[in-house]
């Protein structure tokens, strides 16, 4: 959720590498995993901030003159709100995987 929001809002490059983040063997310290996401909602926090100034940003459509997306359920014609709805049913699944995986590991 960083990414895109970082990439929308503050015109930050792609830098995720999906590949690794799959590997087996990579491993965070709980203090790396805390820091990493206080970094994100800090981040995000931000740009709610910045909404909140300007309403109007939930209609703007960032995607509109880039190639056409093919790795989201968004396409280019989505608002920033339509994303960010988006955004939040994906955060349920996720955490219902992490759950699912912290339960196989104990």
């Amino acid at each position: 959720m960083r990414q895109r929001l970082e990439t929308i809002f503050f015109n930050e490059p792609e830098k995720r590498d999906r590949d690794k983040e799959f590997e087996r063997g990579l491993q965070l310290s709980k203090k790396q995993a805390l820091t990493l996401a206080n970094e994100s909602f800090d981040a995000i926090i931000q740009i709610l901030e910045e909404i909140k100034l300007k309403p109007q940003l939930l209609l703007w459509q960032p995607y509109q003159t880039m190639p056409p997306l093919t790795y989201s359920s968004n396409d280019n014609d989505s608002t920033l709100l339509d994303m960010m709805v988006q955004m939040v049913r994906e955060v349920h699944n996720h955490t219902g995987q992490i759950m699912y995986i912290a339960k196989m590991r104990k």
